[in-house]
């Protein structure tokens, strides 16, 4: 994740959801701070593992302190891209079963 214009930061994400994703991480985020991510959603379910990378932007909505020196942070997606929209929720959905 990059907070600025160059402080990149490292996060391991917890949850991931249409709308936002929460990460664990060591920096103490600012609230309303703006956030470029990059991650790469893994596809495990398909004979020949394939992933899709995306950068993404998101505003900080809460940061939480959950000890050690570690914060659990919300952060809401903010202009994105349509096809990023769709891996999204093809990969958020993918263990659905239609009845």
């Amino acid at each position: 994740m990059r907070v600025g214009s160059n402080l990149n930061i490292s996060a391991k994400l917890l949850d991931l959801g249409l709308k936002g994703m929460a990460v664990l991480s060591a920096y103490d985020f600012t609230l309303n701070s703006i956030v470029v991510i990059k991650f790469t959603l893994v596809d495990l379910y398909t004979s020949s593992e394939q992933s899709k990378s995306m950068e993404v932007n998101g505003v900080v909505c809460y940061n939480n302190c959950s000890g050690e020196k570690q914060h659990r942070t919300g952060i809401s997606f903010i202009k994105m891209s349509k096809f990023n929209q769709q891996l999204i929720f093809d990969f958020v959905n993918k263990g659905t079963v239609n009845e």
